[in-house]
């Protein structure tokens, strides 16, 4: 079952920041393909601690950076599913997203066009996004759901050229229409007791610096 609620926004918020974080060096090269690497806490704007400290939170300390090709898109996936009673269910676990390059791409939300084909989600252990968020509670190594465009329906669009939060417990993807990369330092958002911070929760957290 999706948990999408169409009557609000639960998926996508523009953040104020009060500087312009800086790129991190790992993202000074381009790829001929769709890339995601890991990137260690270390390298990332010294500034983003002392901002993130005021809204009495942590964040992974691996992190994630993803590469869209010019012309090119990342799949649609969900970070992460929990399982409760052997059912795969979808989260509103919460990123906060910094990006460079294109200022044309955007985001993409999806639901599935049949709600049992996250009963056979894909798990791909071998992708860096399993090592995400090890010391998140219960989840020692989340599994991620990956469908194809014939398989879901578009729900939501945005373009990603500001400092955003973003539901990635939902379907999404994202679209690079330019032909420029672009380059996306994903932070996992983590409450003090370690867990997930939920969409609804970023929401009041981050309320002062919601953009629009």
């Amino acid at each position: 079952m999706n948990t999408f609620n169409t009557n609000t926004n639960t998926l996508h918020r523009y953040i104020k920041f009060p500087f312009e974080m800086e790129m991190p060096k790992e993202f000074d090269q381009q790829f001929d393909d769709n890339k995601v690497i890991e990137i260690k806490s270390g390298s990332i704007d010294s500034r983003f601690d002392q901002w993130i400290s005021q809204f009495d939170l942590n964040y992974a300390t691996l992190l994630e950076g993803f590469y869209t090709a010019p012309l090119n898109k990342l799949p649609i996936h969900s970070d992460i599913v929990t399982k409760n009673t052997s059912r795969f269910t979808f989260s509103n676990i919460t990123k906060l997203n910094f990006t460079w390059g294109s200022d044309h791409s955007t985001t993409r939300w999806w639901i599935p066009t049949d709600p049992q084909l996250v009963e056979k989600f894909q798990q791909d252990s071998k992708n860096p996004n399993m090592q995400l968020t090890p010391n998140v509670t219960d989840e020692n190594d989340p599994p991620h759901v990956f469908l194809d465009e014939n398989q879901c329906e578009m729900i939501f669009e945005k373009v990603i050229n500001r400092p955003s939060i973003l539901n990635v417990g939902q379907l999404h993807s994202t679209y690079n229409p330019a032909n420029t990369p672009r380059w996306t330092l994903s932070v996992m958002l983590l409450k003090k007791d370690g867990t997930c911070v939920n969409f609804d929760e970023a929401l009041q957290i981050f309320k002062d610096v919601i953009d629009e």
